[in-house]
Protein backbone atom coordinates (compact mmCIF):
# COMPACT_ATOMS: atom_id res chain seq x y z
CA UNK A 1 0.00 0.00 0.00
CA UNK A 2 2.87 2.41 0.72
CA UNK A 3 4.13 2.07 -2.86
CA UNK A 4 0.67 2.92 -4.18
CA UNK A 5 0.44 6.06 -2.03
CA UNK A 6 3.94 7.14 -3.04
CA UNK A 7 3.10 6.60 -6.72
CA UNK A 8 -0.12 8.61 -6.38
CA UNK A 9 1.69 11.55 -4.79
CA UNK A 10 4.99 11.63 -6.67
CA UNK A 11 4.57 10.03 -10.11
CA UNK A 12 4.91 12.09 -13.29
CA UNK A 13 2.48 12.25 -16.23
CA UNK A 14 3.76 8.89 -17.52
CA UNK A 15 3.12 7.23 -14.15
CA UNK A 16 6.83 6.92 -13.42
CA UNK A 17 8.34 7.76 -10.08
CA UNK A 18 11.59 9.64 -10.65
CA UNK A 19 14.37 8.97 -8.19
CA UNK A 20 17.88 10.23 -7.60
CA UNK A 21 20.57 8.69 -5.49
CA UNK A 22 23.53 10.05 -3.59
CA UNK A 23 26.45 7.66 -3.55
CA UNK A 24 29.16 8.05 -0.94
CA UNK A 25 32.46 6.32 -1.64
CA UNK A 26 35.55 6.31 0.51
CA UNK A 27 38.96 4.78 0.19
CA UNK A 28 41.68 4.38 2.76
CA UNK A 29 45.41 4.00 2.30
CA UNK A 30 48.41 3.67 4.54
CA UNK A 31 52.05 3.22 3.54
CA UNK A 32 53.59 -0.22 3.92
CA UNK A 33 57.12 -1.55 3.53
CA UNK A 34 55.94 -4.03 0.84
CA UNK A 35 54.82 -1.25 -1.51
CA UNK A 36 56.92 0.07 -4.36
CA UNK A 37 59.14 3.01 -3.56
CA UNK A 38 58.90 6.14 -5.68
CA UNK A 39 61.53 6.74 -8.31
CA UNK A 40 63.88 9.69 -8.23
CA UNK A 41 62.61 12.78 -10.11
CA UNK A 42 63.83 12.77 -13.71
CA UNK A 43 64.38 8.99 -13.86
CA UNK A 44 61.42 8.31 -16.19
CA UNK A 45 62.12 7.12 -19.74
CA UNK A 46 59.05 8.90 -21.17
CA UNK A 47 57.66 12.22 -19.98
CA UNK A 48 54.08 12.54 -18.78
CA UNK A 49 53.63 15.38 -21.27
CA UNK A 50 54.43 13.03 -24.17
CA UNK A 51 51.93 10.46 -22.92
CA UNK A 52 49.16 13.02 -22.46
CA UNK A 53 49.72 14.50 -25.94
CA UNK A 54 48.99 11.08 -27.44
CA UNK A 55 50.02 9.80 -30.89
CA UNK A 56 48.89 13.05 -32.57
CA UNK A 57 51.55 15.00 -30.66
CA UNK A 58 54.47 13.23 -32.40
Amino acid sequence: RAAEIYAERFSDADGRVRASFSIVWMSGWAPDASQQKRLKPGSAKVSLKTILEGPEGH
